[in-house]
């Protein structure tokens, strides 16, 4: 009996011994699981951070690609790109469009006179006095240098003539300072209008360009539209 019962206290804890053992075992195997769960969590987390970075970074790489650093306008880049949806969409609705380009007059003397810092600052206020000036379905866009192009959707050549004068007005009446000296600038600016169906925009943006020309052979400060010689 004796033994029987030494037996079963040796079996017991042989058991319990055991039992504590596969324990252990589970609660290490737990904890590696509950870090392992943290550490996968994490990556995704950081990849998820990563993505949307890299995403972000995408389109300030795309939004620079297609503005002005300087006037904040549409570069020449993206008004060819956008230009030609709206001259789609004319074609198709067989509705007018009109293109004007302006360019400052005597721009180098500013530069050459005041320095390029007040050259940009003319840029600038001349860009944001334009932009007050037009629709939200127009385009303005800095074409290069201090010449900019403007695309009129829904206008015919008479209204976007009337419109380019206006702005070449506000832009006359603007006052500059540089020290004690204070100056003004004025503008010329060419007007053109789609012809027809078979016309395109790189077209079209000549005409206003050698309208623009026109009317700085005729004395600057003046709109042109272009006629066909």
């Amino acid at each position: 009996m004796v033994d029987e019962i030494e037996l079963l206290t040796r079996r017991l804890k042989r058991e319990k011994n055991i039992r504590q053992q596969a324990e252990k075992i589970a609660e290490e195997k737990s904890r590696e699981l509950y870090l392992s769960g943290i550490e996968l969590q994490d990556a995704l987390d950081a990849e998820e951070k990563a993505r949307k970075k890299a995403e972000q970074l995408y389109q300030q790489v795309e939004y620079l690609s297609r503005i002005d650093p300087l006037t904040d306008l549409d570069n020449r880049r993206s008004f060819k790109i956008d230009s030609l949806r709206l001259f789609q969409l004319a074609i198709r609705h067989e509705s007018k469009l009109s293109c004007a380009m302006l360019d400052i007059d005597f721009f180098k003397k500013v530069n050459d006179t005041y320095g390029h810092d007040m050259g940009d600052k003319v840029l600038i206020e001349l860009a944001k006095t334009c932009k007050k000036m037009i629709r939200k379905t127009d385009l303005l866009a800095r074409f290069g240098g201090e010449e900019f192009c403007f695309l009129f959707p829904e206008t015919d050549l008479n209204h976007a003539a009337l419109l380019a004068d206006r702005i070449r007005d506000a832009i006359s009446k603007l006052e500059f300072n540089s020290g004690k000296n204070k100056f003004s600038i004025t503008v010329s600016i060419g007007i053109s209008e789609l012809l027809n169906k078979n016309d395109n925009i790189e077209n079209m943006i000549k005409r206003s360009d050698d309208a623009m020309y026109k009317a700085k052979e005729n004395g600057r400060n003046r709109v042109v539209v272009w006629e066909e010689k």
